[in-house]
């Protein structure tokens, strides 16, 4: 997420607490911009509120960047000797980082989804599969353990 993105998630979050309306959150957004930021105001000083937005995601935003994140997601697998907890910190990252503004309950879905698919281990994949984990955290849990259980059979069978 872009700093600008955290800025304006921040914005919202008071805007709702303060049920700012439409107006209300122009007002406020164009009085807390300073230095290059302010200077983007400059002929549009009647801009609206999401008008305001996409003067300052186009400036300081990475919406261009939104592409290729989603191609890294996509493309990305569990590397060689990368921990579950590590693999599932990435796969969060780059889920927000494709999609900034999606709500919480569809990214964590994109989460879950593509941590299963950057496992890159079919059997693995199936067997945690069969457990239904419902959040990336459950899932990560349970690979975790899945993952002890077959080291721990390994080390005996050898």
């Amino acid at each position: 997420m872009s700093s600008v993105d955290k800025y304006l998630a921040k914005f919202e979050s008071c805007a709702e607490y303060n049920n700012w309306t439409v107006k209300d959150k122009a007002a406020h957004l164009k009085s807390a911009l300073t230095g290059n930021a302010a200077n983007l105001l400059q002929g549009n000083a009647r801009a609206t509120y999401d008008e305001v937005v996409k003067l300052l995601q186009r400036r300081y935003g990475n919406s261009q960047q939104h592409e290729k994140f989603k191609l890294e997601l996509k493309s990305r697998c569990r590397k060689p000797e990368e921990n579950i907890q590590s693999l599932a910190q990435e796969v969060e990252r780059l889920v927000h980082r494709a999609y900034p503004r999606a709500p919480a309950d569809l990214r964590e879905t994109l989460s879950l989804d593509s941590f299963f698919d950057d496992l890159d281990d079919l059997p693995f994949q199936c067997r945690l599969g069969e457990r239904e984990p419902v959040t990336l955290n459950k899932a990560i849990a349970t690979a975790v353990r899945l993952e002890a259980t077959n080291l721990s059979w390994q080390g005996n069978t050898a």
